[in-house]
């Protein structure tokens, strides 16, 4: 279960631009947060457009800012943060995006003495490493919270580690807090569903089913699941691998299929399947349906997994899970029953490997 500190008293003003109904990990951090904060099923949000908020008693209220507004160029936020702050009664902000939101609010924490929170999940910490200017910012930014939330000891230690020197390190130290993330609810599956699911995608009965859920970007390490197929499928024909997600590198993978299916002579329907985005419901469907669940993270330009959660949404539903050790991952594969590492992301032999002999163990 998700552990929340104790946070400054006061009405809190979360200002982000994840939370639903955008997905990913981090929009579900902060709706499951804001949700026990409350103690409510559906949190309040006051979408940016609409320009207003309904924040009723709850003490946490959402400034959701839609991509357009959001815009690294920070003076844009001061003024709507500075009426919803007001219109709400806030007395304590939340940064959700330490840049450019942070900037916003410790600009105005010196001119208005209220305290702010800032929470961090690694990449956030890493991309402002190439920039003076960033690094300066996030330096004081977080040197000025009442407090600091990561989502993992991997987070927390990369802030200390760039972002912290001196005198300070004990004092800031003290006040970062690790708040792991909970994965969603499991939901209980009828077969009918993911009998269903199997004849959508004409996957036949006794083959085996490769799953990822994940965005289609580079540095999930999906292109080297793909150029692990063609080894996998001569050792074990009837495997088909079903990816749920989208994202800017979809026609780099499909290209890559059809170059994989060309190499292996694999005729008729393509036994690799782009499904797109799921919702809630029809994720745990696919969950239900795979055998193996596959997810190789790596590193890439300061961009890096803090933490993990899709690996527990895995775990849930009892999936074996081939995964690699990437920023704050091995913090989350603790945490599941059953978890093979490989050790090399761009190792597609020794993918295939883990892939075969996990397949045989949920066979014996």
């Amino acid at each position: 279960m998700m552990l929340v500190p104790q946070l400054p008293q006061g009405k809190i003003l979360l200002v982000t631009s994840d939370y639903p109904p955008a997905t990913g990990g981090v929009a579900w951090y902060y709706y499951n947060l804001v949700r026990r904060l409350n103690a409510v099923e559906t949190p309040s949000v006051s979408p940016l457009a609409r320009g207003r908020l309904r924040g009723g008693n709850e003490r946490v209220v959402v400034l959701l800012l839609g991509r357009g507004t959001l815009t690294p160029w920070w003076p844009l936020l001061i003024f709507p943060l500075l009426l919803k702050t007001i219109k709400f009664k806030s007395d304590i902000w939340w940064v959700g995006q330490v840049l450019p939101v942070g900037i916003a609010v410790w600009l105005l924490s010196h001119l208005w003495r209220k305290k702010y929170i800032v929470s961090t999940h690694g990449m956030d910490l890493l991309l402002p490493l190439r920039s003076r200017r960033k690094r300066w910012f996030v330096k004081h930014i977080l040197n000025r919270a009442a407090l600091i939330t990561a989502n993992s000891e991997w987070t927390k230690a990369q802030l200390l580690k760039y972002y912290v020197s001196g005198i300070t390190y004990q004092a800031l130290s003290k006040r970062i807090a690790v708040i792991y993330p909970d994965p969603k609810p499991k939901r209980d599956v009828a077969w009918e569903e993911v009998s269903a699911l199997r004849t959508k995608l004409e996957i036949p009965q006794d083959a085996k089913v490769l799953l990822t859920v994940s965005r289609l970007v580079a540095r999930k390490g999906i292109d080297c699941a793909l150029r692990a197929l063609p080894e996998v499928w001569q050792r074990q024909p009837h495997v088909h691998y079903v990816i749920v997600g989208e994202g800017d590198q979809l026609p780099v993978y499909q290209s890559m299929v059809y170059q994989l299916a060309s190499s292996v002579g694999a005729n008729g329907r393509s036994p690799v399947h782009f499904v797109g985005k799921a919702s809630d419901e029809e994720l745990a469907v696919y969950y239900s349906l795979a055998d193996e669940f596959i997810l190789l993270p790596r590193e890439s330009r300061g961009d890096v997994e803090g933490f993990g959660i899709v690996y527990l949404e895995a775990d849930q539903y009892q999936v074996p899970i081939i995964a690699t050790i990437s920023g704050g991952t091995g913090e989350a594969l603790q945490k599941c029953r059953q978890a093979t590492i490989v050790h090399d992301p761009f190792n597609a032999h020794e993918v295939a490997n883990a892939i075969i002999s996990n397949f045989k163990t949920v066979d014996r």
